[in-house]
């Protein structure tokens, strides 16, 4: 047993060579050149990078690695004293910690402060950018306080922007009355045509703003030719009416039917109005607002041009200081009303 050999750590660096009756001791209890791993579990790889094994040591570096390298060992906060494993003190807890310093948010200002307190200062720094007080109608621009209230005072740069988001407001306007006229509209529509006798030689149709047969009804234009149309040229008024695609028409029902009664109003008194009826029955959804879509139905002898001015015998004048005005009354089928809507989603 006196036979002299050397540890199975001699790779590693140990030195030891004795008698072989000794080894298993010096294995056991004393070489520090044995492989061992770290009793914390700590990785190689670190924690949270999938690590393939747990860190493997020699002994005579565990002290060290315990005080200096393992990712698990203890120690504080360097900014607020809380004690936590060195991995986490490291990478998770400086996102929360309370005494972290970080600068301030703004470009321009260069102080840093502990993340407590930053919230209270970006609340008073003076290199706060902010924003324009027209940022509503369109202005992009921010500043620190005191330029900012130079450049609000400049007309120049605002009141284009005042301009187009008045004439936006104007046009929202038009929209919403022209919405609110239409679910509104009455079942009866008049309107009036100027500058009869100039017009009276022109072989031309005028055509009438937009009316709804009834609220949400169908919708309708009347066409006026003063000439006279095809074979009433130079001795007739003519009339027209059109069915254009209107915006409730998906509620309605097609083939459109109904009755329209066109009148040339008495203007000096409520009766004896100069009445033609048409009856329309089984005519399809109308697809567009100009001539080629529209489907309309003409009276090319409504009234002669000679009844049209003042009859004293009857009380009765048409053509009334070079004006003429018309009534349309449209009665129509039974119409889907479980569909008539009382508003529309914005």
């Amino acid at each position: 047993m006196s036979l002299k050999v050397r540890c199975a750590n001699n790779a590693n660096g140990c030195q030891w060579e004795q008698e072989f009756r000794n080894l298993e001791e010096h294995t056991r209890a004393t070489c520090n050149y044995v492989q061992i791993t770290c009793p914390s579990e700590c990785t190689q790889n670190g924690v949270n990078n999938a690590p393939l094994h747990i860190t493997v040591l020699l002994k005579k570096d565990l002290e060290e690695n315990l005080n200096n390298d393992c990712l698990k060992r203890s120690v504080l906060c360097p900014n607020c004293g809380q004690r936590g494993e060195f991995w986490d003190i490291r990478t998770v807890h400086p996102a929360n910690c309370v005494e972290a310093k970080l600068h301030c948010t703004n470009e321009l200002c260069k102080k840093e402060f502990p993340r407590r307190e930053l919230a209270g200062h970006l609340r008073v720094c003076k290199f706060q950018l902010i924003p324009c007080k027209y940022a509503e109608i369109g202005c992009t621009t921010k500043d620190v306080l005191k330029e900012i209230e130079k450049h609000e005072s400049d007309r120049k740069i605002h009141f284009p922007l005042l301009l187009r988001s008045f004439v936006a407001l104007k046009n929202d306007y038009a929209v919403l009355k022209e919405e609110v006229r239409i679910l509104n509209a009455p079942d009866r529509f008049v309107f009036k045509f100027p500058s009869f006798e100039q017009h009276k030689n022109e072989e031309l149709i005028f055509k009438s703003g937009p009316f709804f047969t009834h609220k949400q009804g169908y919708k309708m234009v009347v066409g006026i030719t003063p000439h006279g149309y095809s074979c009433a040229k130079g001795t007739h008024l003519s009339v027209h009416l059109y069915l254009v695609q209107g915006p409730f028409d998906n509620q309605l029902t097609w083939p459109f039917s109904g009755t329209l009664h066109i009148e040339l109003l008495n203007q000096l008194d409520n009766n004896q109005h100069h009445r033609k009826t048409i009856n329309v029955e089984g005519i399809t959804i109308a697809t567009g607002e100009d001539e080629q879509h529209m489907v309309g139905w003409g009276i090319p002898y409504f009234i002669l041009h000679k009844q049209m001015g003042y009859c004293p015998n009857k009380k009765c004048q048409y053509l009334k200081d070079d004006c003429v005005v018309f009534r349309v009354v449209a009665h129509v089928a039974e119409h889907k009303t479980w569909l008539q809507c009382t508003t529309t989603f914005i």
